[in-house]
């Protein structure tokens, strides 16, 4: 499913993150899927449960996944969402 590059600058965390946000985008990964449980990806990978959890909470972060109490983690459907730098450059109506 995922291949880490231990070699590469980018931080494994930042590697799960973009490697499942892709699957998302692609539609190998469809709305509703539950995505593996945190041991279960950190075994699969050989990383530590600590990088899963961060990856998977900066996904719930963006949107992208869902925390389902005592279930587990689920590919949400996508949101369209201005980005974070367009939503700063734009000027406060009455401020200053």
């Amino acid at each position: 499913m995922l291949e880490l590059s231990r070699h590469s600058g980018v931080p494994l965390v930042d590697q799960i993150c973009e490697q499942l946000t892709q699957l998302v985008r692609r539609g190998q990964l469809p709305v509703g899927t539950r995505l593996p449980s945190i041991r279960k990806l950190a075994r699969q990978l050989g990383a530590s449960p600590f990088t899963v959890v961060d990856a998977y909470d900066r996904l719930v972060a963006r949107g992208v996944v869902e925390s389902r109490a005592g279930r587990g983690f689920f590919v949400t459907p996508q949101r369209l969402s201005a980005p974070l730098v367009a939503i700063e450059a734009h000027p406060q109506s009455g401020s200053e």
